[in-house]
């Protein structure tokens, strides 16, 4: 089978899958910044989200607070976070 029509191959020319841009990396670094210099507790919370795809349910169990608290807390940085780079 020629290299070209291996699955790898047709995956990475799909439209689907895009490598990140610069400004996707260094706003994302920007973000964490933010969080981080505001309220770590929060950065934390994110990345544990986001970046290590935890539930909420293990969210607050790492963290020791309510599920609702998870939700609240990711919520209110998320609408910070918009408000900031908007």
């Amino acid at each position: 089978m020629p290299l070209e029509d291996t699955p790898q191959s047709s995956l990475q020319r799909s439209s689907l899958v895009r490598p990140p841009r610069v400004m996707d990396i260094l706003t994302v670094h920007q973000v964490l910044d933010h969080l981080d210099k505001g309220d770590p507790e929060l950065a934390r919370l994110l990345r544990m989200f986001f970046f290590l795809g935890m539930s909420h349910r293990e969210i607050a169990e790492e963290l020791g607070m309510p599920i609702s608290t998870v939700h609240r807390k990711k919520n209110d940085a998320l609408k910070l976070l918009r408000q900031h780079f908007s």
